[in-house]
């Protein structure tokens, strides 16, 4: 196979890395996706960490199987686009590359003494006003300070100056570079709690009030420019590596939601709302994020506004764990066969509530059962948790001037008709489901394509729209969601008061 050039996008996520290959006309090349499977370590309660070799091992590999599929070899390729999982960080000595530790990722919370000792510190609204995020152990920047508080050989390599840390995307570079490159992108950046986003670099006093230092992060980078080149042992010859970016935004930007107001929602283990919300920094939603969504060239930065529902996919595995469910699609049947949950809500606190509520001494609780309740209902007002979660935060999206004009929705639990329909309803506004699989490595792919000059970001290819399904919002249904939705909010301000109350302490 020839007729290149061609694309390498990769996206090195939680469970696996993913690569394909794009051709010039911005169509997926080969069998599809070659996948490398990645394993998370939980070395105590609240820990969650990866092998960096392990994250190294699954790009090479991935990569390579991606180039034998489409039957083409490194000397085809124009450039390399990788999609990264964000707020994951890895610490290294820069003389030999080595990692302390493992990759300490994003769902991992043993910052959380930091974040008390900064809050009870006053840098909570500073936080919001420079980054655009919120004081939590989430973000990269009390992993990277629980790491010079904890592990002497930080602190060693530190006074040596020869530490370095960032988000992973930064240590592979350097990998795959041959130490030549260490880099990140503005989008990427934006997840640490360090990045000013006005000024578009790093915050010195953020930093000084975290006790890191700016020598040792990666420079920031924009999102379509060549950052370096692999050294050739890994793909045959140097590549150039022309696109960087987080994956929620890749994923947007695979979409195609390039104006503001174009949203999406990715169902999977928890939801994740991200919406397109123009070019204004300064713009915040209460309760939400604001990122940097992608920033090409001498163009302005765009920005997202970003909710996070933690439990989605996870809530339904559970519903089958409990044996209320053979699996997703039999509790997606037995929703269906009532039309309402009988007065059942489900708040869906597993590990508190995140965006716009952000209380995370909240827990799970079933309200308004009786002995007529059975296991549709359960499964129904399961359903509903989670569509009133994504209204939660699409209403907050609104309020702060980015209605939404569609939403591309992906991921696993968007194989459930009927709970699109309902998230339509609740939402009254179009939902688009297309079968587009890899739209993380399809961003990270057009971004690569515009940074090496294949494509300018004012004629980039449409994302691909072979099967579309489209769920319009019902006006009789939707007005039969409203009163339902404000008693679930006035039950989750019940189950909040009583977390913070201490009635989950065991």
């Amino acid at each position: 196979m020839s007729a290149g050039p061609f694309i390498l996008a990769i996206d090195q996520g939680t469970t696996s890395t993913k690569s394909i290959l794009l051709n010039a006309a911005g169509r997926v090349c080969g069998a599809g996706a070659a996948a490398r499977r990645v394993d998370a370590a939980y070395p105590r309660p609240g820990w969650v960490e990866f092998d960096p070799a392990q994250l190294l091992a699954s790009v090479e590999q991935s990569a390579a199987e991606a180039l034998r599929l489409a039957g083409i070899t490194g000397g085809d390729v124009a450039a390399i686009g990788m999609a990264n999982q964000g707020e994951t960080c890895i610490a290294f000595d820069a003389r030999t590359g080595r990692p302390i530790g493992g990759a300490i990722s994003w769902q991992d919370r043993r910052g959380e003494e930091l974040i008390d000792e900064w809050r009870a510190a006053g840098l909570a609204d500073e936080v919001v006003a420079v980054t655009g995020l919120r004081l939590d152990a989430y973000f990269t920047a009390a992993k990277l300070a629980w790491l010079l508080r904890h592990v002497p050989e930080a602190r060693e390599l530190r006074a040596a100056g020869r530490l370095r840390y960032g988000t992973s995307d930064a240590w592979l570079l350097w990998q795959l570079t041959g130490g030549r490159n260490f880099a990140t992108d503005g989008a990427t950046a934006s997840r640490t709690m360090l990045y000013d986003l006005t000024a578009q670099r790093w915050s010195g006093r953020l930093l000084e009030a975290c006790g890191l230092d700016e020598a040792a992060l990666p420079s920031v980078a924009g999102n379509a420019e060549v950052i370096g080149a692999t050294e050739a042992r890994w793909f045959g010859r140097e590549i150039p590596i022309a696109g960087l970016c987080v994956d929620q935004q890749a994923a947007l930007f695979g979409q195609g939601a390039t104006r503001a107001g174009q949203a999406k929602i990715t169902y999977g283990t928890g939801c994740f709302v991200l919406a397109n919300a123009g070019a204004d920094g300064q713009r915040r939603a209460e309760g939400l994020l604001t990122s940097v969504g992608w920033r090409l060239g001498a163009e302005p930065p765009c920005y997202v506004f970003d909710g996070g529902v933690y439990s989605a996919g996870s809530l339904v595995e559970w519903l089958c764990t409990l044996g209320l469910a053979a699996d997703a699609a039999d509790a997606s049947r037995l929703a269906g066969e009532v039309e309402t949950p009988g007065g059942v809500m489900l708040v869906p606190a597993f590990s508190g509530l995140g965006a716009p509520r952000w209380a995370s001494r909240a827990r799970a609780c079933w309200l308004g059962m009786d002995q007529g309740t059975d296991r549709r209902m359960l499964a129904r007002a399961a359903l509903e948790a989670i569509g009133f979660s994504v209204k939660e935060i699409v209403e907050r999206m609104s309020a702060a001037g980015v209605p939404l004009e569609r939403i591309d929705v992906d991921g696993g639990l968007t194989r459930s008709d009927l709970l699109m329909q309902m998230q339509a309803d609740m939402l009254g506004v179009g939902l688009r489901r297309r079968e587009m699989p890899e739209a993380t490595a399809l961003g990270a792919g057009y971004l690569a394509g515009i940074g090496c000059g294949l494509w300018r970001s004012d004629g980039l290819p449409a994302p691909p729209s072979d099967e579309v399904t489209l769920f319009e919002p019902r006006a009789a249904a939707h007005d039969g969601y409203v009163a339902r939705f404000e008693k679930w909010q006035q039950a989750c301000d019940a189950v909040i008061a009583l977390g913070d109350a201490g009635g989950f302490e065991s």
